[in-house]
């Protein structure tokens, strides 16, 4: 039997709220929407549909720094749902370099921000397993 994969809850978060970035461009063409954000139009499709799948953080972050980068759409909402005037602002001054300098500064700006705002995992302790099996 195949148990469903399940999505960080912190990445399908964001996943939702790029969706409805998505939905809400206008004629909701993700042939549009593709080619403006410079994603291939597939992937963009698949994203798009994929809410039963595995959800690629990869592509993921690349969508989040096109939003940021083409639609000047502020990072941190993105990532938490809340707007941040400031990271805004700093999302916007790296965008106006209208280059591939530029592009990956935004880009390297959404992954460091998405690293730093995801939440810890919280995995068992590992010496705490063994202090349990040696009888301590």
């Amino acid at each position: 039997m195949l148990f469903p994969f399940l999505n960080d809850p912190y990445a399908e978060a964001i996943a939702k709220r790029c969706r409805s970035v998505v939905a809400r461009q206008p004629g909701s063409c993700l042939d549009a929407v593709a080619a403006s954000l410079s994603v291939p139009r597939e992937a963009l499709g698949q994203f798009m549909n994929a809410e039963a799948r595995r959800i690629d953080t990869v592509f993921l972050i690349d969508l989040m720094a096109a939003f940021v980068y083409e639609c000047g759409i502020d990072p941190t909402w993105l990532l938490t749902g809340d707007y941040d005037g400031e990271m805004h602002r700093k999302a916007l001054l790296l965008g106006e370099d209208r280059g591939a300098l530029g592009a990956r500064a935004v880009r390297d700006l959404v992954q460091h921000e998405y690293r730093e705002l995801r939440p810890a995992k919280h995995f068992f302790s590992l010496p705490d397993l063994w202090e349990t099996s040696l009888g301590k």
